[in-house]
């Protein structure tokens, strides 16, 4: 092989090689450590209000539904004004350890997504979740098991 074909290929597996290495690099930092809003070591248990029950939400989905809403938007202001499917329970507690409780009011639901309103998160406007139903469905075995 001449000097030429050994450099190319020399290339090509540098070229891969870089690749392979950011491909592997999302493993490193996972997207479920986005504590945006509420750390998850600072809750101390959670509960959803449905026709004026409560449902506590065990270990596991607690920290599946606050990793799906440490990872909410703002809502466009769009969405706000459009009529919104109705969320089927009234609020979400979060009980904390050194923070005051914290309340997750819905609005509705857009396209599978939850619009609500957290005021210790963000007071300007409400906010979208962007797990695409995932949440909607946790939600929604949590008080119809």
């Amino acid at each position: 092989m001449s000097n030429r074909t050994i450099s190319l290929l020399s290339f090509l597996v540098v070229i891969c090689a870089v690749a392979l290495f950011l491909n592997r690099l999302a493993y490193f930092f996972p997207e479920d450590t986005i504590d945006r809003y509420l750390d998850p070591n600072e809750v101390r248990g959670m509960a959803i209000e449905q026709q004026g029950d409560l449902y506590t939400l065990n270990l596991e989905q607690q920290s599946v539904i606050l990793g799906l809403l440490n990872r909410s938007v703002p809502a466009p202001k769009k969405i706000r004004e459009q009529s919104l499917e109705d969320a089927g329970f009234s609020r979400i507690i979060i009980y904390c350890f050194d923070l005051p409780d914290q309340e997750i009011i819905p609005f509705g639901y857009q396209e599978d997504n939850l619009i609500f309103h957290a005021p210790e998160w963000n007071q300007e406007s409400p906010l979208q979740d962007v797990s695409n139903g995932k949440l909607k469905k946790l939600l929604f075995q949590t008080y119809f098991p």
